[in-house]
């Protein structure tokens, strides 16, 4: 666990330091760029909080819980209890979507959920331990570096 905490104190390191680093030109695109990896480093502090409470309170990642799309997919935030990660992992798919709802709005809500179930029925969000995630992650990372 501590490993895991010191990889996204890097993480958030190197992504401080391109925000540090990077000039701004005003162009949509730097905004765009400033704008995700400030997202991204509001992520990885979530993150690390969440680790060192759980790592402070002696919690193994077998006992932490977060959700993801697909399968490896970076996890952004991670819960104390099953419950509070199925939770957020609905109220994430329900957001999802409205977005696509929002995109489909010409379609009567009879057309939009047979659209929406047969377009969408793989996409659901997977809570799962964050051990079996990380697992995951890294067999997806093997699997990517072939």
């Amino acid at each position: 666990m501590k490993e895991l905490i010191e990889d996204y104190k890097r993480k958030l390191k190197t992504v401080t330091d391109m925000l540090l680093k990077m000039k701004d030109s005003g162009s949509v695109n730097d905004i765009k760029k400033f704008e995700r990896l400030n997202t991204k480093a509001s992520e990885y502090r979530s993150f690390i909080v969440d680790l060192e409470r759980a790592y402070n309170k002696e919690i193994s990642a077998e006992d932490i819980y977060c959700f993801q799309v697909w399968y490896g997919e970076h996890m952004s935030y991670v819960y104390l209890n099953r419950e509070q990660a199925e939770k957020a992992a609905n109220e994430a798919q329900a957001v999802w979507k409205a977005s696509r709802r929002e995109v489909h709005k010409d379609m009567s809500d009879e057309q939009f959920e047979a659209y929406y179930k047969d377009q969408f029925r793989s996409f659901q969000y997977k809570v799962q331990s964050l051990d079996d995630a990380i697992r995951d992650t890294v067999d997806n990372a093997l699997i990517e570096n072939r």
